[in-house]
């Protein structure tokens, strides 16, 4: 006798739908606002946050701030100074 390994489940509503146990909400969270702490040495110099791109800066500023602020995707970044192009 051959037993199934698959569950059998019979959705009246909707048959051929797939199923699905369960659904966890994901927040729709797009930006988190950084604020990046610069020691007192580097302020005023230039600098970049890099992402997996190291060649080319997300977010550059010719004359960091103190505190810089910035909005950015969640990930892992890279902030160092450079000779980059300010984009914003």
């Amino acid at each position: 006798m051959d037993i199934s390994r698959e569950p059998h489940v019979f959705d009246e509503t909707k048959p051929t739908a797939p199923m699905v146990f369960g659904q966890i909400p994901v927040p729709n969270v797009t930006k988190v606002k950084v604020s990046i702490h610069v020691p007192a040495p580097d302020v005023g110099k230039n600098a970049g946050i890099f992402g997996n791109d190291d060649s080319t800066p997300i977010e550059s500023v010719q004359s960091v701030p103190a505190v810089w602020q910035v909005e950015l995707p969640k990930g892992l970044y890279d902030v160092r100074l450079c000779e980059c192009v300010a984009n914003n």
